[in-house]
């Protein structure tokens, strides 16, 4: 039995076994919690949407530097959303080819982007199983809140608006 078999198997049975303990909500919450790819599928999807509102913010910016600050931050997304996408399925299995669709941002500056991607990172992070075998995920998001927390800084002292 593959890798994302073993998960799918243990995400039914998780769903299965608590469904009738827990509300719908929890339900839910805890069923995507016990199964890591959906955790992965989701975070990607939420990243695509934010490079695409990247690049849109990237193309509306106001003036050259943060034309230029948003070039320079959609490389370190597109960068970091591989080595988490590789890495995770290096643990569980390939996802699917049509497992990753881009979930629309409604950040209107590249200020209000950085604090967006930071709070879905955080939440994908408390979300990652702590095995050994995640923690080298776990230190490449931790890097990756520590640069937003860098970019935030950064927007902050450019004409963003």
């Amino acid at each position: 039995m593959s890798k994302k078999n073993d998960n799918s198997k243990l995400f039914e049975e998780f769903y299965i076994i608590n469904a009738d303990e827990l509300d719908q909500t929890s339900s839910e919450i805890n069923a995507v919690l016990a199964n890591p790819t959906c955790n992965l599928e989701g975070f990607l999807s939420k990243l695509e949407g934010f490079k695409t509102r990247c690049k849109n913010l990237h193309w509306a910016a106001p003036k050259n530097d943060v034309h230029v600050r948003l070039d320079e931050f959609l490389e370190y997304i597109d960068a970091f959303e591989d080595s988490i996408a590789e890495g995770t399925m290096g643990i569980i299995g390939k996802i699917g080819p049509n497992s990753v669709n881009g979930e629309q941002c409604d950040a209107t500056n590249a200020q209000e982007l950085a604090e967006c991607i930071k709070s879905a990172t955080v939440e994908f992070y408390n979300t990652l199983p702590q095995e050994t075998c995640w923690k080298g995920i776990s230190s490449e998001v931790e890097t990756f809140i520590q640069n937003l927390n860098k970019y935030t800084y950064l927007f902050s002292i450019t004409d963003f608006r």
